[in-house]
């Protein structure tokens, strides 16, 4: 926990709460946490994620997104 990683996987359509969304790697998922301001990706985008592992006092865990880009051919980067 409190620890930068980086990710890679695409988003899964639906929706999390508030700000998140879920993200698949081709064998786990995880939930992505955004900041404020960032835009979700559309669902199916392959993304390249930097951040840190939080969790809360109930045994939850995500990935708090300080970065976020897309690894389609155009390179976008979101919010």
């Amino acid at each position: 926990i409190g620890h930068t990683v980086t990710v890679a996987g695409v988003r899964l359509p639906g929706w999390g709460r508030g700000e998140s969304f879920y993200l698949w790697d081709g064998e786990t998922w995880i939930t992505v946490q955004l900041n404020k301001g960032q835009k979700r990706p559309p669902s199916w985008e392959p993304v390249l994620l930097r951040g840190r592992w939080v969790g809360d006092e109930w045994g939850m865990y995500w990935l708090q997104v300080t970065e976020m880009r897309s690894l389609n051919a155009k390179d976008r980067v979101f919010g």
